[in-house]
């Protein structure tokens, strides 16, 4: 069950979150090789007098009893943990787009997450710095104009050129 329909896009930031599925699969590959020691030398210490090699033939047709539940839950497990990471990635994702837009001067647009998503005040953070920055720019371009306005507006004494070069 998707948290959100509206979202399209499973892999949001691909870097951190195929970090993350790699990250996972790696946990889940410890855990079986921790599975299968532990269940090896349990099974040895119970039948001292079996063979390595029937030790592990034990194990593989035992293993075709949860390996397929394994198997079958993994896309499950990855899924959910890229819908559980958009609540993290999508946020930061826009507030990174937006800080670009910021600062190549492109038109931006303020921030409002969805309402499950993690960061929601950063939203509302990064909405007051946008808007004072906005604000400070178009005062700059105020000073500028006029700054403009008043260097050719200003009189050339023709009369003493030393003072015109001043």
């Amino acid at each position: 069950m998707w948290l959100n329909p509206n979202r399209t896009q499973l892999l949001v930031d691909h870097e951190v979150q195929t970090s993350l599925i790699g990250r996972s699969a790696l946990y889940v590959a410890a855990c079986l090789v921790y599975f299968i020691t532990v269940e090896y030398f349990a099974q040895y210490r119970l039948h001292p007098g079996v063979t390595p090699l029937e030790l592990i033939t034990t194990l593989s047709i035992e293993a075709i009893f949860w390996l397929p539940g394994l198997v079958a839950l993994m896309p499950l497990m990855i899924i959910d943990m890229l819908r559980q990471t958009n609540r993290v990635a999508g946020p930061v994702f826009s507030l990174r787009r937006q800080m670009r837009h910021l600062a190549d001067n492109k038109p931006s647009r303020t921030l409002s997450f969805r309402g499950n998503d993690y960061w929601v005040s950063m939203a509302e953070d990064f909405n007051a710095l946008r808007a004072e920055l906005l604000q400070l720019r178009e005062l700059n371009g105020q000073f500028n104009s006029e700054d403009t306005d008043l260097a050719d507006s200003e009189p050339t004494d023709q009369a003493n050129p030393s003072l015109a070069e001043v």
